[in-house]
Order: structure tokens, then C-alpha cells, then sequence
């Protein structure tokens, strides 16, 4: 089983036409590598099967699907777009891995879920705690669709402090899903199911307005200068209703200058004049935006130059060692300084250590976010320990 596992993306992105010609052109370079003896069929717009007969060996499939791999990383589609393809592989053989044909597509399809799900540019060989582990997702997917009607999900805010100084800045809303089946499931788990079936749309609106009406009422405690930061998926980012939801958002409950959307770099790889447009939208509603994670993926500086950007969240991963790494610290350090040169604030997330916070004050990073200055709490819970703050 072969999946190119952001091919909705690309047609979001781009439109039918170019995702067409992609998902055309990945079929043409795997009936370019499989053997004659081999079949392929198009399960769906990303998702091809290949059945190899009797006499391949699991090495020489291993084999070719590392050419697959290879030859799917980066496809050309016109002279001045070229996309990324995040590619999966999931193999089973008969009869060492199940009893007949049904089986073995099925333990193909937990191969490639199981490496869907930690990997990417990967081939998994089946195993066979994988069928488990399939389930418990699509059992976790079933729940999931019933989980906004049921008003099974949470808010949790974690506080952002001014460095060096006692200030709240604001808080981030975090979402957390109470499922009265499989109990607390993390957002690390979750998320990734809710944007393959296109839930993560209609749980980031609720997410969006949920916490602007929490800002609200914060309001007469904290102030009309606090930050709510909330995260924004690409997906949700991209939608038609996005801005308009935003606008009615800021001007019915008088959220100017207090609102700010934290988005990822995948919004902005490609082609997104569409994204531009957006943000430009935005900063005309006086909402903040934040580019979170930065530093793990593709931190182009062509971007940080072109779009009003007013935040740069450093990913928690460099500050984990910046009191053990020099490397790490010398590159949050420029992360910081090139914030500050282009008039951009920094914060830094998963602060756990006195060590940590001294050394990012020194840095000049303006906003520190971990467990050393706050956890993620309920909404009730607050006033009673940051209303000293406000």
C-alpha cells in the first residue's frame, strides 16, 4: 500500500487541476518501477495497492519501494511549482503475515497507518500488534465524530509572562477531548485523526469561538490588553468562512488588539496567495499572528521578510538544551535576534527551568510559556491564581 498522505492539501491548495496532475504522475512513476508481474489499483486520490505474485521476495518489494520512495519526494508540476509529497508505505506478505487475500489488504492498511502515523518517506512491514493499534484509530475516529455534538471537548489555558518581569501577557487556549470511552486523549492524538477526516475545521470554529468568549469574560479581570492565542490549523486557515468568522469574532465581542492566531510554515509552502490575502485581512482586524513551532520545519527566511508576522514562537525542542547545548543555544539566541531586527516578538514554549528563563532573558526573548511559569488549567481555575497579574 503506497498513500501520499497530504494529497487533500494539495488539492485545497491548488486546485482539482493540479492535484489531478499530480496523483496522474504518481501512478505513472510507480507503474515505472513495479515489475510487470506485479498489479496496481488506485484505491483512492492518494492511496494506490500493488500485489506482487508468488516469488518476490520481501527484500526485493523492500527494493522497489525505496525507488517509489525516492522518485516521490519532490514532483515538478509546471515550471514554477514544485510540491512536496509526504509519502507512506505499508507491506504485508502472504502467507507469513495472514491466511488468505481479505487479511492480507487488511494487514497492508495497518502497515501503512502505522507508518502514516510516526513516519513519513518510510516503508513499515506489518506486525502484528499493528491490527490493535488500527482499531483503537478507528475506534478513536468514530468517537471523535460524535465528540463536538456531545460537547465532549475542553479548554485548557496556559499563561505567557513577560521575561524578566512578573507581567501576564496572555494565555493560549489548549484543546483536550474528555471521551466518556477511551478517556483523556491527548491533542498529539487526536489532531492528527481530526484533520484526515476534516473535523479539525469545525473543532477549530469551536475552539475560535469558545475561547474568544472566554477573552470576554476575562475581560473586566485582566483587562482589554491580554493576549488570547489560538491555534489555527492549515486546513481551517484555508477555509472560505475563516476570515468572515474571525471579523463577526473580533467586532461583535470587541476583541481588537487582543486576538492572536498561532499558524504553522506548512501554510505557507507553495504557491498561498490565497494565505497572504488572509493575513493581510487579519492584521486590518488588528489580530496578531503568530508563527508557532518555528525553527522544526522549513524556516524560510523569504517568508519572515514578505508577511507581517508579529510573533516567532522558538519550538519547544531548542529550549529544552539551551542550558545543556551550546548549539542549541547559539540558534536560539540568532532566532531571537533576527526576531528583534525584523520587529517581531519571540516567545519561547516549554520553559521548565529557572536555568532556562535566565539565559532567554539575557537572549532578549520577550515571552516565556512552560511549566516553570504555568501549566495548562481549566478556565474556572484561572482568576484564582493569575488575578494578582491582571
Amino acid at each position: 500500500m503506497i498513500s501520499v498522505t497530504n494529497t487533500k492539501d494539495l488539492y485545497d491548495t491548488y486546485g482539482m487541476q493540479v492535484g489531478d496532475q499530480v496523483v496522474r504522475e504518481v501512478a505513472k512513476r510507480i507503474i515505472g518501477v513495479i515489475d510487470e508481474n506485479a498489479f496496481i489499483g488506485r484505491l483512492d486520490s492518494g492511496t494506490f495497492a500493488i500485489c506482487f505474485e508468488d516469488g518476490f521476495t520481501a527484500f526485493m518489494v523492500q527494493e522497489r519501494m525505496n525507488q517509489i520512495l525516492a522518485m516521490l519526494k519532490l514532483m515538478n508540476v509546471t515550471e514554477t511549482l514544485t510540491v512536496s509529497l509526504r509519502v507512506s508505505v505499508g507491506m504485508a506478505f502472504y502467507p507469513d503475515d495472514c491466511a488468505g487475500p481479505d487479511e492480507l489488504m487488511a494487514c497492508a492498511i495497518a502497515a501503512l497507518a502505522k507508518g502514516t502515523k510516526a513516519f513519513h518517506d518510510t516503508v513499515t512491514r506489518y506486525s502484528p500488534h499493528m491490527t490493535m493499534e488500527l482499531q483503537r484509530r478507528r475506534n478513536i475516529q468514530s468517537q471523535l465524530t460524535k465528540a463536538l455534538s456531545n460537547q465532549e471537548f475542553r479548554l485548557f489555558y496556559q499563561p505567557q509572562f513577560c521575561a524578566g518581569a512578573n507581567t501576564l501577557r496572555g494565555f493560549e487556549a489548549l484543546i483536550r477531548w474528555e471521551s466518556p470511552d477511551s478517556g483523556l486523549v491527548g491533542p498529539n492524538y487526536f489532531i492528527p485523526l481530526a484533520e484526515e477526516n476534516g473535523l479539525i475545521v469545525p473543532i477549530g470554529e469551536w475552539v475560535l469561538i469558545e475561547a474568544c468568549q472566554q477573552a470576554v469574560r476575562w475581560k473586566p479581570i485582566f483587562g482589554d490588553r491580554f493576549i488570547m492565542s489560538i491555534n489555527i490549523s492549515c486546513m481551517q486557515f484555508m477555509s472560505a468562512s475563516f476570515v468572515d468568522l474571525v471579523k463577526s469574532l473580533v467586532v461583535e465581542l470587541e476583541l481588537q488588539n487582543m486576538l492572536e492566531i498561532e499558524i504553522t510554515e506548512s501554510i505557507f509552502i507553495g504557491e498561498h496567495k490565497e494565505a497572504h490575502l488572509a493575513l493581510g485581512q487579519l492584521h486590518a482586524l488588528g489580530v496578531k499572528i503568530a508563527l508557532d513551532d518555528f525553527g522544526t520545519g522549513y524556516s524560510s527566511f523569504n517568508y519572515l521578510k514578505s508577511l507581517d508576522l508579529h510573533t516567532l514562537k522558538l519550538d519547544r525542542s531548542f529550549i529544552a538544551r539551551i542550558d545543556m547545548n551550546g548549539s542549541d543555544a547559539k540558534i536560539a539566541e540568532c532566532i531571537i535576534h533576527m526576531a528583534s531586527v525584523l520587529g517581531m516578538e519571540t516567545i519561547a514554549e516549554g520553559v521548565e527551568k529557572s536555568e532556562q528563563l535566565e539565559m532567554l532573558t539575557k537572549m532578549g526573548c520577550q515571552t516565556v510559556q512552560g511549566y516553570l511559569t504555568g501549566r495548562p488549567i481549566p478556565p474556572d481555575e484561572i482568576v484564582s491564581r493569575y488575578a494578582r497579574h491582571g
